[in-house]
């Protein structure tokens, strides 16, 4: 699921590791390990599902963008609108990460960013300087996880996208739902695998302190039960007309 946010970034959620702890947070099983108190989970989803309104700034900084945007067309506007959605996502995470800092206790929120680097898994050293800080990865080794995400994307990111395409495309010529649905869950296996072997290159490449330093930065494994055919919904969303 966390992989998609790399290949499809206008059809999932943003790729930042705030809306993964959200997304952690939804699972019943992080529920129950990180002991969320019934008003804890009903203020963890009032916080995600809040109206721009509510988070300070939003609506008069998206106010004063469209004013400017009124005079520009072309390649121009197209520039302009990405970088003003760059913007918005990060009042937003900023807004989301300050409220969820002061929800959780510091234990639940030392747990909660073990989870995040267990969800992403070793490809995380590349994207949270934080993690790759802690593990003192040197410049020449992140360079060599680069050079391999770089080599095994070639395979991957097709995959990823034969697989997102897979949920918006309609069904081709003799193709059923039976088939597509046979071919998806064929497709899902083949990414795990895949995934499964970069990552494992990723941790051979690092010392044997990194790896136990990685490994306790994960803390704990905790099974949880993801659904890839649900990747394009967001945290909370049958809350959010309620």
């Amino acid at each position: 699921m966390f992989e998609l946010n790399r290949v499809f970034p206008n059809a999932v959620p943003s790729a930042d590791f705030v809306t993964t702890r959200f997304r952690l947070l939804e699972r019943p099983e992080v529920q129950a390990e990180l002991k969320l108190s019934p008003v804890q989970l009903r203020d963890v989803q009032k916080i995600y599902t809040a109206p721009s309104s509510q988070i300070p700034g939003l609506d008069g900084f998206i106010a004063e963008q469209r004013k400017k945007m009124s005079d520009l067309s072309g390649e121009a506007l197209k520039s302009f609108n990405r970088e003003m959605w760059r913007a918005i996502n990060r009042i937003e995470e900023d807004f989301l990460s300050k409220e969820l800092t002061k929800l959780l206790s510091r234990k639940q929120r030392e747990r909660l960013d073990q989870l995040v680097i267990q969800a992403h898994g070793p490809i995380i050293i590349a994207y949270d300087t934080n993690v790759a800080s802690a593990l003192v990865v040197l410049p020449d080794q992140m360079e060599q996880i680069r050079s391999l995400l770089n080599k095994t994307d070639e395979d991957i990111i097709p995959e990823l996208q034969r697989f997102g395409r897979g949920f918006i495309s309609g069904l081709g010529t003799g193709e059923t739902e039976e088939s597509r649905a046979s071919e998806m869950t064929n497709l899902i296996a083949r990414l795990r695998r895949m995934i499964a072997e970069r990552d494992g290159e990723i941790l051979r490449g690092l010392t044997d302190g990194q790896r136990k330093k990685y490994r306790n930065l994960q803390g704990q494994p905790l099974k949880i039960e993801w659904d890839p055919w649900n990747f394009i919904r967001i945290p909370f969303e049958e809350n959010i007309s309620q």
